[in-house]
C-alpha cells in the first residue's frame, strides 16, 4: 500500500500535515513509512499502510474569513444595509479577498437577536487576516451607524 500512497501525492517532504491526530512537518517519504516532525521536536515514524485521513495544511485554494455578528432583530434593515456596504467596500480595502463576502443568517431564525455571517473567501492562508479587517470594518460600520452588536 505504499506505492500506491506515494503516487496518490497526498503531501510531500517540507509540508505541515496532521495524521492521526498530531501534526507536524514531513521530513521524509519512503514506500513503507513516513516520517513528521512535531512542532515539540518529537520524530513521529507512521506506518503508511495505516494512514487513512490526511489533513494538509499546505496546499488549498482558498481560506475562510468569515465573520459572525449577532444584532437586534428589530434593526434588520438597517443592519443589512451596513453589511452590504461593508461586503462592497471590502474588496478595495481587504486586497486578500478572492470574492466580495456573501451575507447570510447563520441559522435563519428571528429572535431578540439575528445572527448574520459574512462568508468570505481569503487567498490560501491569508484566511486569519482578512477575518481580522472584516471584524474592524464591521465594528466601525455598526458603531458609526448606532447598532448594537451582541446581547
Amino acid at each position: 500500500s505504499g506505492i500506491i500512497f506515494l503516487f496518490e501525492d497526498q503531501y510531500t517532504i517540507g509540508e505541515k500535515v496532521e495524521i492521526f491526530g498530531v501534526e507536524g512537518t514531513v521530513e521524509d517519504i519512503n514506500l513503507r513509512t513516513t516520517h513528521m516532525r512535531a512542532p515539540s521536536g518529537e520524530l513521529f515514524i507512521v506506518p503508511n499502510g495505516e494512514i487513512r485521513n490526511v489533513r494538509n495544511f499546505a496546499r488549498g485554494t482558498f481560506s475562510l474569513g468569515t465573520v459572525q455578528v449577532d444584532v437586534q432583530s428589530s434593526r434588520l434593515d438597517e443592519v443589512t444595509a451596513v453589511l452590504n456596504q461593508v461586503a462592497e467596500a471590502s474588496v478595495a480595502a481587504i486586497p486578500e479577498l478572492i470574492a466580495p463576502p456573501e451575507i447570510i443568517s447563520a441559522d435563519g431564525v428571528i429572535g431578540a437577536q439575528t445572527r448574520f455571517t459574512l462568508f468570505a473567501k481569503a487567498e490560501y492562508g491569508k484566511g486569519a487576516i482578512v477575518r481580522r479587517r472584516l471584524l474592524q470594518m464591521i465594528h466601525d460600520a455598526l458603531a458609526e451607524a448606532g447598532v448594537e452588536v451582541g446581547g
